[in-house]
Protein backbone atom coordinates (compact mmCIF):
# COMPACT_ATOMS: atom_id res chain seq x y z
CA UNK A 1 0.00 0.00 0.00
CA UNK A 2 1.46 3.47 -1.30
CA UNK A 3 1.65 5.61 2.24
CA UNK A 4 3.92 8.38 0.56
CA UNK A 5 4.39 10.24 -2.62
CA UNK A 6 7.38 12.01 -3.84
CA UNK A 7 7.14 14.43 -6.75
CA UNK A 8 9.88 16.08 -9.19
CA UNK A 9 9.03 19.81 -9.33
CA UNK A 10 10.32 20.97 -12.52
CA UNK A 11 8.86 19.46 -15.57
CA UNK A 12 5.67 18.68 -13.70
CA UNK A 13 4.66 20.90 -11.31
CA UNK A 14 5.67 23.83 -13.54
CA UNK A 15 7.94 24.88 -16.37
CA UNK A 16 10.07 28.22 -16.72
CA UNK A 17 11.78 29.90 -19.53
CA UNK A 18 15.56 30.89 -18.99
CA UNK A 19 15.71 32.88 -22.26
CA UNK A 20 12.16 35.21 -21.23
CA UNK A 21 14.71 35.44 -18.06
CA UNK A 22 17.77 36.29 -19.82
CA UNK A 23 16.12 38.46 -22.72
CA UNK A 24 14.52 40.49 -19.54
CA UNK A 25 18.11 40.91 -18.14
CA UNK A 26 19.94 41.77 -21.24
CA UNK A 27 17.77 44.21 -21.90
CA UNK A 28 17.87 46.45 -18.48
CA UNK A 29 21.40 45.48 -17.54
CA UNK A 30 22.93 44.10 -20.67
CA UNK A 31 23.80 40.82 -18.10
CA UNK A 32 22.85 36.99 -18.63
CA UNK A 33 22.20 34.84 -16.47
CA UNK A 34 22.75 32.04 -18.15
CA UNK A 35 26.08 30.60 -16.83
CA UNK A 36 26.57 27.59 -18.81
CA UNK A 37 25.46 29.04 -22.24
CA UNK A 38 26.68 32.26 -22.35
CA UNK A 39 29.85 32.57 -20.53
CA UNK A 40 33.49 30.79 -21.97
CA UNK A 41 34.25 27.23 -20.92
CA UNK A 42 36.59 28.71 -18.03
CA UNK A 43 34.11 29.82 -16.32
CA UNK A 44 31.17 28.14 -16.63
CA UNK A 45 33.32 24.72 -15.41
CA UNK A 46 34.18 26.91 -12.60
CA UNK A 47 30.30 26.41 -11.27
CA UNK A 48 29.71 23.28 -13.17
CA UNK A 49 28.46 20.83 -10.84
CA UNK A 50 28.76 23.23 -7.45
CA UNK A 51 25.69 25.14 -8.23
CA UNK A 52 23.67 22.03 -8.46
CA UNK A 53 24.72 20.11 -5.32
CA UNK A 54 25.19 23.52 -2.65
CA UNK A 55 28.65 24.04 -3.10
CA UNK A 56 27.92 27.89 -4.12
CA UNK A 57 25.27 29.95 -4.13
CA UNK A 58 23.88 30.75 -7.75
CA UNK A 59 23.17 34.46 -6.36
CA UNK A 60 27.56 34.67 -5.88
CA UNK A 61 27.56 33.23 -9.21
CA UNK A 62 25.90 35.94 -10.68
CA UNK A 63 27.79 38.94 -8.57
CA UNK A 64 31.06 37.34 -9.86
CA UNK A 65 30.25 37.34 -13.33
CA UNK A 66 28.86 40.41 -13.42
CA UNK A 67 31.15 42.35 -11.94
CA UNK A 68 28.25 45.01 -10.94
CA UNK A 69 28.40 46.23 -7.47
CA UNK A 70 24.80 46.60 -6.75
CA UNK A 71 23.08 43.17 -7.64
CA UNK A 72 19.85 43.62 -5.54
CA UNK A 73 18.37 45.08 -8.53
CA UNK A 74 18.71 42.27 -10.33
CA UNK A 75 18.39 39.44 -8.10
CA UNK A 76 14.42 41.58 -7.74
CA UNK A 77 13.78 41.57 -11.27
CA UNK A 78 15.35 37.80 -11.80
CA UNK A 79 12.88 37.06 -9.26
CA UNK A 80 10.23 39.04 -11.06
CA UNK A 81 11.07 37.42 -14.29
CA UNK A 82 11.27 34.16 -13.33
CA UNK A 83 7.39 33.94 -11.81
CA UNK A 84 6.26 36.14 -15.14
CA UNK A 85 7.56 33.06 -17.15
CA UNK A 86 7.00 30.27 -15.11
CA UNK A 87 3.62 27.83 -16.47
CA UNK A 88 2.52 26.30 -13.32
CA UNK A 89 0.28 22.91 -14.43
CA UNK A 90 -3.31 24.11 -12.47
CA UNK A 91 -4.39 20.43 -13.21
CA UNK A 92 -1.47 18.68 -11.57
CA UNK A 93 -1.16 21.11 -8.54
CA UNK A 94 -4.92 20.51 -7.86
CA UNK A 95 -4.10 16.88 -7.98
CA UNK A 96 -1.43 17.26 -5.36
CA UNK A 97 -3.31 19.19 -3.52
CA UNK A 98 -6.03 16.65 -3.63
CA UNK A 99 -3.62 13.54 -2.69
CA UNK A 100 -2.09 16.01 0.13
CA UNK A 101 -5.32 14.99 1.80
CA UNK A 102 -4.47 11.26 2.14
CA UNK A 103 -1.05 10.74 1.43
CA UNK A 104 2.61 12.18 2.66
CA UNK A 105 3.70 14.17 -0.01
CA UNK A 106 6.95 14.84 -0.18
CA UNK A 107 9.46 16.84 -3.38
CA UNK A 108 12.95 16.15 -4.61
CA UNK A 109 13.60 18.39 -7.11
CA UNK A 110 17.60 19.00 -8.74
CA UNK A 111 18.02 22.71 -8.40
CA UNK A 112 20.15 25.80 -7.24
CA UNK A 113 19.32 27.71 -4.13
CA UNK A 114 17.42 31.08 -5.38
CA UNK A 115 14.68 29.53 -7.78
CA UNK A 116 14.29 27.13 -5.21
CA UNK A 117 14.15 30.32 -2.79
CA UNK A 118 11.77 31.98 -4.77
CA UNK A 119 9.37 28.81 -5.32
CA UNK A 120 9.15 28.37 -1.39
CA UNK A 121 7.94 31.85 -0.83
CA UNK A 122 5.09 31.47 -3.90
CA UNK A 123 3.43 29.26 -1.86
CA UNK A 124 4.56 26.07 -5.40
CA UNK A 125 5.32 23.85 -2.47
CA UNK A 126 2.39 24.32 0.41
CA UNK A 127 0.74 21.24 -0.06
CA UNK A 128 4.27 19.09 0.56
CA UNK A 129 5.03 17.90 3.67
CA UNK A 130 8.70 18.71 3.16
CA UNK A 131 11.03 19.75 -0.15
CA UNK A 132 14.30 18.78 -0.96
CA UNK A 133 16.35 20.56 -3.39
CA UNK A 134 19.41 18.90 -5.09
CA UNK A 135 21.28 22.20 -3.76
CA UNK A 136 20.50 21.65 0.20
CA UNK A 137 20.98 17.78 0.31
CA UNK A 138 24.25 17.99 -1.33
CA UNK A 139 23.14 15.11 -3.93
CA UNK A 140 21.30 15.41 -7.43
CA UNK A 141 19.27 12.89 -9.08
CA UNK A 142 19.83 10.21 -10.62
CA UNK A 143 21.81 9.38 -7.24
CA UNK A 144 20.66 6.62 -5.07
CA UNK A 145 21.72 8.54 -2.32
CA UNK A 146 19.50 11.17 -3.22
CA UNK A 147 16.70 8.85 -2.37
CA UNK A 148 17.99 7.55 0.77
CA UNK A 149 18.48 10.90 2.19
CA UNK A 150 15.29 11.44 1.86
CA UNK A 151 14.02 8.08 2.72
CA UNK A 152 16.01 8.46 6.04
CA UNK A 153 15.28 12.02 6.57
CA UNK A 154 11.47 11.51 6.59
CA UNK A 155 11.61 8.29 8.04
CA UNK A 156 9.97 6.55 4.70
CA UNK A 157 9.84 3.04 4.20
CA UNK A 158 10.66 2.90 0.08
CA UNK A 159 7.60 -0.14 -0.66
CA UNK A 160 5.49 2.23 0.40
CA UNK A 161 7.01 5.02 -1.52
CA UNK A 162 6.15 6.13 -5.09
CA UNK A 163 8.36 8.51 -6.74
CA UNK A 164 6.93 10.55 -9.77
CA UNK A 165 9.40 12.46 -12.63
CA UNK A 166 9.92 13.46 -15.91
CA UNK A 167 12.95 11.73 -16.28
CA UNK A 168 13.30 8.06 -16.45
CA UNK A 169 17.06 7.79 -15.60
CA UNK A 170 15.71 9.01 -11.96
CA UNK A 171 13.09 6.80 -11.80
CA UNK A 172 15.14 3.78 -12.37
CA UNK A 173 17.49 4.74 -9.88
CA UNK A 174 14.45 5.30 -7.72
CA UNK A 175 13.44 1.78 -8.62
CA UNK A 176 16.38 -0.08 -7.47
CA UNK A 177 15.92 1.25 -4.00
CA UNK A 178 12.21 -1.06 -3.97
CA UNK A 179 10.91 2.43 -4.73
CA UNK A 180 7.41 2.11 -6.71
CA UNK A 181 7.79 4.84 -9.78
CA UNK A 182 5.65 6.85 -12.01
CA UNK A 183 7.93 8.12 -15.59
CA UNK A 184 5.36 11.71 -16.01
CA UNK A 185 4.38 12.50 -19.44
CA UNK A 186 1.20 14.83 -19.06
CA UNK A 187 -1.66 14.86 -16.20
CA UNK A 188 -3.65 12.35 -18.04
CA UNK A 189 -1.27 9.55 -18.07
CA UNK A 190 -0.25 10.62 -14.36
CA UNK A 191 -4.36 10.03 -13.48
CA UNK A 192 -4.19 6.72 -15.20
CA UNK A 193 -0.82 5.44 -13.83
CA UNK A 194 -1.96 6.86 -10.28
CA UNK A 195 -5.07 4.72 -10.40
CA UNK A 196 -2.71 1.60 -11.19
CA UNK A 197 -1.54 2.03 -7.67
CA UNK A 198 -5.01 2.15 -6.47
CA UNK A 199 -4.66 6.17 -6.02
CA UNK A 200 -7.82 8.07 -7.29
CA UNK A 201 -7.66 11.82 -7.66
CA UNK A 202 -11.14 12.58 -7.81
Amino acid sequence: MIKNIIFDAGGILFTSNPKFIKEGLIKKYNFSPLIFSDYPKEISKKYDKKLSIGGYSYKKALAEISNIKNMAPIYEDYKKLYLKSQKIDKKVINIVKKLSKKYNLFCLTNTVDFPLEINRKSGLFSPFKKVYGSCEIKVKKPSQEAFEFVLKDSHLNPIETLFIDDKLENTLAAKKIKMKIILFKDCNQLIKDLKKFGIETR
